[in-house]
């Protein structure tokens, strides 16, 4: 669970939205906030497409939305 301002949200639910839309691999996390608490952060491997924050904001809520992109090479995890 993700508290951010006093929200709850799961991040196996946002991650089953997103199972439609994205097709790299990727995970929601929540990351340690001074102003919030926590924030959602969304972890994707590769370069993410353009307006990708566009697209999200479709399928989720304005809760939901992640509030950073950060992208990851899988290959230093192997």
């Amino acid at each position: 669970m993700i508290k951010c301002g006093g929200v709850k949200m799961y991040p196996e639910l946002i991650e089953k939205k997103l199972s439609n839309l994205l097709f790299q691999n990727y995970v929601i996390v929540g990351i340690p906030d001074i102003k919030f608490g926590e924030i959602i952060v969304l972890c994707i491997e590769g370069k993410p497409v353009k307006d990708l924050i566009t697209q999200i904001s479709t399928v989720l809520n304005k809760y939901e939305v992640p509030k950073k992109i950060v992208e990851f090479n899988t290959k230093y995890f192997s």
